[in-house]
């Protein structure tokens, strides 16, 4: 493998030394989404969030911040997002609680199939936001009649 020498005077030829480097040997320079800094994407080409300390909660690295921050900003939206999240977190703590209740599981097959069955209604115009809305609070709780309503 050659060996590359860069003789760098100033701190800008060792910028321009690093950025020869980091593109001779492909690596990806990726902008931060949630510090908006950029940072060189290593393992990942596709890496969205840097290693650094969040902005938000110094506690925690972009990473694990970033991540977590976008979900809650998309599930926060709107109220039907809102809703769908709260019902499936509490199906699948009914599942965590009872994990040998074969009837929960199949249950909750059975919600996730018309869950994703009403999503697709809903996004192509078929079901309203409202008659989304019903249909969830008819099926917040386990429910042994799983018809499609039309």
């Amino acid at each position: 493998m050659p060996l590359t020498v860069y003789d760098c005077e100033t701190i800008e030829d060792v910028c321009i030394a690093s950025l020869h480097f980091l593109i001779t040997h492909r690596f990806t320079i990726r902008k931060c989404k949630n510090c908006g800094k950029y940072f060189v994407a290593y393992k990942r080409s596709d890496t969205e969030y840097c290693d650094r300390p969040s902005p938000f909660n110094s506690d925690k690295s972009c990473k694990e911040d970033g991540a977590r921050r976008t979900f809650a900003d998309t599930v926060s939206s709107d109220e039907l997002s809102k809703e769908i999240d709260r019902i499936n977190t509490n199906r699948r703590m009914l599942k965590y609680r009872h994990p040998d209740d074969k009837d929960v599981e199949k249950e909750l097959q059975m919600y996730k199939k018309h869950l994703k069955r009403w999503k697709k209604d809903y996004k192509s115009g078929v079901k309203t936001a409202d008659e989304f809305m019903e249909w969830l609070s008819r099926h917040n709780r386990y429910t042994e009649n799983w018809e499609y309503e039309k």
